[in-house]
């Protein structure tokens, strides 16, 4: 019954980091799909602590992602197929 009192602690220690990381990576999948509110992101007092967890871990390099004023390009070309083909037809 000695050992009791510090393994439930140890317990419980081990179960909030098991919970911080899977929060974690719940953040970091949400924000990589874009499918967070930037502005309930901005207000948030925890996200960013919480988001940035798993860097301890993971070499979190920002020289490969594009700049935010950056514009994005669409990788998807869209054809019109319900009219003939033809070079009018074909959007960028």
């Amino acid at each position: 019954k000695a050992i009791g009192l510090p393994n439930a602690a140890l317990g419980a220690l081990v179960s909030a980091l098991k919970f911080l990381v899977l929060l974690s990576c719940a953040f970091n999948v949400m924000a990589a799909l874009k499918i967070l509110s930037t502005d309930r992101t901005k207000d948030s007092f925890l996200y960013e602590p919480v988001r940035g967890a798993l860097t301890i871990f993971f070499n979190n390099d920002k020289e490969n992602e594009p700049a935010e004023n950056e514009s994005e390009k669409a990788d998807t070309i869209w054809l019109d197929m319900t009219k003939p083909f033809s070079k009018s037809n074909k959007q960028n």
